[in-house]
C-alpha cells in the first residue's frame, strides 16, 4: 500500500512511466496519492476494492508480509549502500553548481541516451562510479532481498527504498548503454542482467506501488537493451544468462499478492485494470528482449535473420515468452535488411508496428498528443530496429 515515500523523489526515473517530480503526502483515510510518483498514478483514478470480509476467509494481511532473510543472503543493504554513494555525489555536484548555472541534481538520465554529447559525459560518470557497480553486482548475486520496513500500519508505511532502487536501476541502465557504445558487449549484457535482477529483488513486496516501481525499472532496462542488443557481437554465455534471468520473475503472482494486501485496506487508491495493463506491458517488454536476443544470436550464427520467430525457438536455449496481450507469439517480420518485432499492446489491436507515444518520446522522436482514451494506443515495439525499419520502408 504504502503511504509516505519519504523525502526521496521517484520523479524522472524512466520516461515510459511518465514520472514527474512531486511532493509526498501521507496515504490515510481516502489514501490520496499526490506524490506524482507516476503520471500513471495521477491518471489512474480510483478502484473499488472488495472488503476482506467478502473474501471467504482470505489469509490475514500479516501473512503477506515478506519474512526476514539471513544477512549473508540479503541484497538489500548492499543496494542501499550503492544508492547512497550515487546520491552523495549527485548532491555534491548540485551544491557545486556555479552561480547562474543550471543545477543537475542527477547524473544518470535516460533522456541522455539519444544524445551522444551527453553520453560522453555519462560515460565519465560511470567510470568514476565503478565502486557502485561492484556493490550492485555483489547485491545481485545474493539470492534474496528483504528491506526492513515498518509494516505495523501498511497504509501509512514509508518506503524510501523504492526511489533509491529506481535511481540505482537508472545508473545500471546507463552503465549498460555506455558499455555497449564502447563495444564491450559482454559487460553490457551483464549490466542488463543485473538490472533485471534488481526488478526481481524488489518485486515480492505486496504493495501496488512496489509493483509500479518494478514495472518502471523493467521499462528502463528494456530501453537500455534496445541500445545494446544487435549492436555488436554477443558472447553466447552472456546472452543465455540474460535470457534465463528474464524468465525468472513471476509478475502475475506478485500482482496477485499486492491485490490481496490491497483488499485488506479498502479505500480510494489505485485503478486495478490500469495497473494490470502496466503489468502486461512489463511482461511484453521482457518477452521482446528475449526474442531480440534470440533473433540477433540467430543472425550471429547463420549470417541472416530468421524467416519466422519459431526458427529462433528451435535454435536458442531458452523459451521466448508469448505476447501477454494476444496469448500468441510476438509479431515478427523481416523488413528489408532488418526486422520488425512487437507486442500488439493493451489496446488489443495490431497497429502494424506503430510505437506507443511514450516509446517515441524515449527516443527523442516527435509524438502526437493522444486524444481522450487513446493514451495507450499503438504497439509495444522493439525500438532497437524501429528506425532501421522505417528507413527500409522509405519513410
Amino acid at each position: 500500500m504504502t503511504g509516505n515515500l519519504g523525502s526521496e523523489q521517484l520523479g524522472g526515473c524512466f520516461p515510459t512511466c511518465g514520472v514527474v517530480p512531486g511532493r509526498v503526502t501521507r496515504w490515510q483515510g481516502q489514501r490520496k496519492i499526490t506524490f506524482g510518483m507516476l503520471v500513471v498514478i495521477v491518471a489512474l483514478g480510483v478502484i473499488d476494492v472488495v472488503p476482506p470480509t467478502a473474501q471467504g476467509g482470505e489469509a490475514s494481511w500479516k501473512d503477506l508480509i515478506p519474512k526476514p532473510v539471513p544477512d549473508a543472503e540479503n541484497a538489500a543493504p548492499l543496494y542501499l549502500q550503492a544508492a547512497g554513494l550515487i546520491k552523495a555525489v549527485d548532491e555534491a555536484l548540485a551544491t557545486a553548481t556555479p552561480p547562474g548555472g543550471e543545477p543537475r541534481v542527477e547524473r544518470y538520465d535516460t533522456s541522455d541516451w539519444h544524445n551522444p554529447a551527453r553520453m560522453a559525459v555519462v560515460a565519465k560518470y560511470v567510470a568514476e562510479d565503478a565502486d557502485v557497480m561492484a556493490l550492485v553486482k555483489e547485491a545481485a548475486a545474493r539470492p534474496q532481498c528483504w528491506f526492513s520496513l515498518d509494516w505495523s500500519d501498511p497504509p501509512t508505511m514509508k518506503v524510501p527504498h523504492l526511489a533509491k532502487m529506481r535511481n540505482l536501476a537508472r545508473f545500471v541502465g546507463c552503465s549498460a548503454v555506455v558499455a555497449g557504445m564502447q563495444g564491450k558487449q559482454a559487460e553490457a549484457l551483464d549490466d542488463l542482467r543485473v538490472g533485471f535482477v534488481m526488478s526481481r529483488h524488489v518485486c515480492p513486496e505486496p504493495t501496488l506501488i512496489d509493483q509500479l516501481v518494478c514495472y518502471g525499472m523493467d521499462s528502463g532496462m528494456e530501453q537500455a537493451a534496445e541500445r545494446v542488443i544487435g549492436h555488436g557481437s554477443m558472447p553466447e554465455d552472456q546472452a543465455l544468462a540474460l535470457a534465463e534471468e528474464l524468465g525468472r520473475i513471476d509478475y502475475p503472482a506478485a500482482f496477485d499478492r499486492a491485490m490481496k494486501m490491497e483488499r485488506h485496506f479498502p479505500g480510494e487508491g489505485f485503478d486495478q485494470p490500469k495497473i494490470a495493463a502496466k503489468k502486461g506491458q512489463a511482461m511484453a517488454r521482457r518477452a521482446l528482449v528475449e526474442a531480440a536476443l534470440g533473433v540477433e544470436l540467430y543472425k550471429q550464427q547463420t549470417g541472416r535473420y530468421p524467416a519466422e520467430l519459431t526458427d529462433v525457438s528451435q535454435t536458442v536455449a531458452w523459451k521466448i515468452a508469448e505476447d501477454p496481450f494476444s496469448g500468441s507469439d510476438l509479431v515478427y517480420k523481416v523488413v528489408g535488411p532488418t526486422y520488425l518485432l512487437y507486442s500488439i499492446g493493451q489496446d488489443g489491436q495490431d497497429d502494424g508496428g506503430k510505437p506507443m507515444r511514450d516509446q517515441l518520446q524515449s527516443w527523442g522522436l516527435p509524438a502526437e498528443q493522444p486524444g481522450p482514451g487513446a493514451e495507450e494506443d499503438g504497439d509495444i515495439v522493439w525500438m532497437g530496429t524501429w528506425e532501421g525499419v522505417e528507413r527500409a520502408r522509405g519513410r
